[in-house]
């Protein structure tokens, strides 16, 4: 709840206010300040951080304004530095789109680069009623080699009614793309 984490509505958007204007002003992915304090300590400043606290702002301020912001950010997050997995921060902000942005989100992340991304966005996607031009995005990710988006997204057109199936294995063997045929 939104009150475990600031005293008041107000000061959470004026958090999440502060660390988008850092955020929006960092060039790098890391900002250092050296020295810190004392000539010998320093301290860094990277932009997961900031995406992750922005992330947990927007969700327990459940604004979806704020929270698909956050979504569109994501593959941002640096999973070298430490734990960072996309599909905790896709689980979090998208589990249940409540609107066609939130789902186009949702259904990009089945593509992801990274592999709990992609696992998440499925599991999720998997449970919604999607509409011809969700179904005609899938498409698009065929073109893909890695073998899990092919199969979810694979899984995922099995799923359309047949009025919606049959123009899409046309337009797929129509295709000039190998792998989308």
């Amino acid at each position: 709840p939104l009150s475990e984490l600031f005293d008041s509505e107000e000061e959470a958007r004026e958090h999440y206010g502060i660390l988008k204007n850092i955020l929006d002003g960092m060039t790098k992915k890391k900002r250092e300040f050296y020295p810190c304090i004392f000539p010998w300590y320093g301290v860094a400043l990277s932009r997961t951080q900031i995406i992750k606290r922005m992330c947990v702002i927007a969700y327990a301020l459940k604004d979806e304004a704020c929270m698909e912001e956050m979504a569109e950010k994501l593959p941002l997050l640096d999973t070298s530095e430490g734990y960072a997995s996309r599909g905790l921060w896709v689980e979090l902000l998208l589990h249940s789109p409540s609107n066609e942005r939130q789902k186009n989100l949702l259904i990009r992340y089945i593509a992801d680069k990274e592999s709990s991304a992609r696992e998440k966005a499925f599991q999720i996607a998997d449970k919604l009623t999607l509409s011809a031009a969700d179904y005609e995005q899938l498409e698009g990710f065929l073109k893909y080699k890695s073998g899990d988006i092919r199969r979810n997204v694979l899984k995922l057109l099995e799923k359309q009614p047949d009025d919606l199936l049959i123009p899409s294995v046309k337009r797929l063997l129509g295709s000039s793309q190998e792998e989308i045929r």
